[in-house]
């Protein structure tokens, strides 16, 4: 997995993957990927927030983002679609109060992870994590 420089996560067969599973064991969330060659499995450990916008069962992914939080783009906190919006969707109703929120947390969670999953057909997701990692993890049974 590669991190470019605006954030984009690279390295594996993402674009238009479809949303195979998400496992949440209350600490760690595992999300696997169905690909056209297989399968990939991104793993966001300590989850620490998340958030969900208009997510529906076999989206189709656009791409995902990752910037540890104090290094996030300042244009990403006004995009309604962006990460941080997405994370704290329905909390902060007003600008300033989001704001108030990402610098709080940018503080209190400096060296964490800002993830965002952008699906073309299925919503967005965020979460702020202590470590991502990702892996091509070829084809897997059904009940894995």
């Amino acid at each position: 997995m590669i991190i470019d420089e605006h954030g984009m996560v690279t390295g594996l067969p993402l674009h238009d993957s479809h949303l195979a599973r998400l496992n949440y064991d209350g600490i760690d969330l595992h999300v696997t990927l169905r690909t056209e060659g297989g399968h990939s499995r991104v793993e966001l450990h300590e989850v620490k927030k998340s958030g969900f916008i208009g997510f529906r069962l076999n989206a189709i992914l656009s791409e995902i983002f990752a910037w540890r939080v104090e290094c996030v783009p300042e244009g990403v906190l006004n995009m309604n679609d962006g990460a941080w919006n997405t994370l704290l969707v329905g909390i902060y109703s007003d600008s300033e109060n989001l704001r108030s929120q990402v610098a709080q947390i940018q503080r209190d969670l400096k060296g964490s992870f800002l993830v965002q999953f952008n699906f073309s057909y299925g919503g967005s997701f965020a979460a702020i994590c202590s470590d991502i990692k990702a892996e091509d993890v070829g084809l897997i049974a059904k009940d894995q």
